[in-house]
């Protein structure tokens, strides 16, 4: 059985208000995970922001099955139009996954990434998306995420860690979560993996953040940030 087995986030402003937000929601049929990132130096970024990610958890809680990435697509493209005709909701970037059935899909728009490591290498699953226009402009530009298998791990990103933070010290960072999971996942062969939080994860993203910190401890950017260990969960082994 090919599931979610432990996930984690955070989010910290780099001063001021927070324009990045994050979600993730379980469903009978597996897991979302989204994040979204306001346009900032406008107003309504942060709303924005808020409503893709409130938006998505209530539509793929309504859900059957999980989506492909042609409904995810589909999706984020009726909440682009219906957040344009909204007053006072700016502009975001979004990065829509679902996991179910032992497949990863999605859809997204923006700057924000995906990247699903194996084997200490990393395949970015936004690599194809069109950086604007934005979510909430009536005109975004949402590329499909082809179904990939659901094997690795996923991270998740605003650019406040893409953009500041060097890929080296991502790669090394993501490298090391790897192997302490794949250790975790040995001694615990015969034990119900714990879910929100296990393991590492929760740790990483504090380090996964810190590596986009300037010398002086603060950031230059507001950073979203969603790790999740995707594969054979313990009790099927």
């Amino acid at each position: 059985m090919v599931s979610v087995n432990a996930f984690a986030w955070g989010v910290e402003s780099s001063g001021g208000g927070c324009d990045d937000r994050v979600g993730v929601v379980d469903t009978a049929w597996g897991t979302g995970f989204v994040v979204a990132d306001g346009a900032g130096g406008m107003s309504g970024g942060a709303l924005a922001a808020q409503k893709v990610v409130e938006g998505a958890e209530r539509w793929l809680l309504a859900l059957e099955r999980a989506p492909t990435d042609l409904e995810c697509a589909h999706w984020l493209t009726q909440t682009d139009q219906s957040m344009a005709l909204e007053r006072g909701v700016g502009l975001t970037t979004a990065v829509l996954l679902v996991v179910g059935g032992g497949r990863l899909t999605g859809a997204s728009v923006g700057d924000s990434e995906a990247t699903l490591w194996s084997a200490g290498k990393g395949r970015e699953l936004t690599s194809m998306q069109h950086r604007k226009p934005l979510l909430g402009s009536g005109e975004a530009w949402v590329v499909p995420i082809a179904s990939v298998k659901a094997q690795g791990m996923l991270l998740m990103c605003s650019d406040g860690l893409s953009k500041y933070a060097p890929y080296a010290e991502i790669e090394r960072i993501m490298a090391h979560f790897e192997a302490e999971e794949d250790a975790e996942r040995a001694r615990s062969a015969s034990v119900r993996p714990t879910r929100q939080g296990a393991g590492a994860s929760q740790a990483v993203v504090g380090a996964l953040i810190d590596a986009a910190r300037m010398p002086n401890g603060g950031l230059q950017d507001d950073v979203g940030v969603i790790l999740a260990s995707l594969g054979t969960s313990a009790t099927s082994l």
